[in-house]
């Protein structure tokens, strides 16, 4: 069984507040302040160029632990969690996609 896994993040982790984690490709000094601009994102230098980077929060939990647990005690061979799984957080219409690594 495969399974998309979510794992859940605090939105008061203080990654949030500095996002160190490198993403995507590298854009010249003009390119990063359109799309800072433009789509809100956060860049920081990288060497001489400037690349994007998003919030590493600690994981407070896996979202489909049950399930996991309950396919592996059915004998099913389970892939899970690969790359460490897709970054959510919790609120009371339930769980919202976040950009983080």
């Amino acid at each position: 069984s495969v399974l998309l896994t979510r794992v859940e993040v605090s939105e008061d982790d203080p990654a949030f507040q500095n996002p160190t984690k490198y993403i995507g490709p590298v854009y010249n000094q003009s390119q990063a302040e359109c799309l800072r601009a433009e789509k809100k994102w956060q860049f920081k230098a990288d060497g001489n160029y400037f690349r994007r980077v998003v919030p590493s929060p600690q994981p407070q939990r896996i979202v489909e632990c049950q399930a996991i647990r309950a396919l592996i005690s059915l004998d099913h061979l389970v892939i899970c969690n690969g790359g460490g799984g897709v970054p959510v957080i919790d609120r009371a219409d339930g769980y919202h996609g976040i950009e983080a690594v």
